[in-house]
């Protein structure tokens, strides 16, 4: 119907603010949504490998981001598992993430 617009609804907001990471650990998100939305604030220190999933598949890498980095990521379609996760890359590592998940 034209002039009707559509509505979305959050499933799930998330934000991490100073998340800190030592070697070789990670943080990351999974909902069913149709919709889902990463912002990664200035790396603060250290470096981390950003991936994304849509599915039930594996995570695929996006970005490798080093200190001073940011980065944003969605994606978008019929509604499954999303998901986003940072690795730190090596080294302890710090940034503010925040993400949404919309259906």
């Amino acid at each position: 119907m034209p002039g009707v617009a559509e509505k979305a609804s959050l499933v799930r907001a998330i934000y991490w603010w100073n998340n800190t990471n030592c070697l070789n650990c990670f943080w990351y998100a999974e909902y069913k949504s149709a919709t889902a939305v990463l912002f990664v604030g200035r790396v603060q220190y250290g470096s981390y490998n950003v991936s994304d999933k849509v599915g039930n598949g594996s995570y695929i890498l996006r970005y490798v981001l080093n200190s001073g980095d940011v980065a944003t990521r969605y994606s978008a379609g019929s509604k499954t598992t999303r998901g986003f996760r940072g690795d730190a890359n090596g080294v302890a590592s710090k940034t503010d993430i925040v993400m949404y998940f919309f259906n």
